[in-house]
Formats: structure tokens, sequence, C-alpha cells
């Protein structure tokens, strides 16, 4: 079930990243491209994107938007769906603001190396975590 989450909230996040960025190359904001601050604020921008996604897609009622990709792949009650899309944007928005955060706080080396391999290790951890606690009345379940 891990793997399941893992996999589908990746996937949704890169179609996210997708559009955010041909948004940016169509329009006048292309040269903030190539700034050298932009390195800095892409992940942040792209995290806050995704959670913006999310959220708004709790907004507006049903399940969410990770439920109207996947839902129908994994039999899960609606109540975890919405629970699995409202812990992923809290993600999101905890991933935005430590980017930030380490950004400031470190050398650029450094924030590079976290960036490239910290949210692929936390989003993972926390595809364990949502298979282990998101069940169907909220608590853990006991593995026979």
């Amino acid at each position: 079930m891990a793997w399941g989450i893992f996999w589908r909230v990746w996937l949704s996040e890169f179609c996210a990243s997708l559009a955010l960025m041909a948004l940016f190359l169509v329009t006048p904001l292309k040269p903030v491209l190539y700034a050298g601050r932009w390195t800095l604020w892409h992940p942040t921008i792209v995290f806050a994107w995704f959670a913006l996604l999310l959220f708004a897609s709790l907004l507006r009622g049903g399940n969410g938007l990770l439920y109207l990709a996947w839902g129908r792949l994994l039999d899960r009650p609606e109540s975890f769906w919405r629970r699995l899309n409202a812990w992923t944007g809290g993600l999101y928005v905890a991933l935005a603001i430590a980017n930030i955060a380490v950004a400031h706080a470190v050398s650029f080396r450094i924030w590079l190396h976290l960036k490239n391999f910290g949210p692929l290790l936390i989003l993972l951890g926390f595809s364990v975590w949502a298979a282990c606690h998101l069940t169907n009345n909220g608590r853990a379940t006991a593995v026979a």
C-alpha cells in the first residue's frame, strides 16, 4: 500500500509541476527561469502549487484530487481519500516552508543536496506513514 501511495502522489506532483512549468514558459515570466534566485525558489513554488491544488480540490467538495486520479485503482473508503489529500497538502506546505528556511540557513552546495534527496526521502516516509495510519477508522492497523 505504501508503494501505491508513493508513486501515485509522486506522479500527481510531477503532472502539477509540468503544468506550472508550461505556464512559466509561455508567459513573460520566462526570464525569471534563468535568474540565480529561481533555483532557490523553484522547489518552494512547486510544493506550494501542489498544496494549493490539493486543498482547492478538497474545498470544491468530494474526495479530493488524489481520489479523482487514483481512487478507482485503490479500493479505499472515501474518508481515506479526504484524509490523504489533507495530510498530503499539509506535507507540501511544510516542504515549501522548510525549503525556504534551509535555503537561507545553509550554504548553496548543502542546500542543493538536500533539495535533491530530502523531499524524496520525506515522501517515501510519508507514504509508509499514510499506509499505516490513514485507515478507515483513522487508527493504525495491526499487521499479522
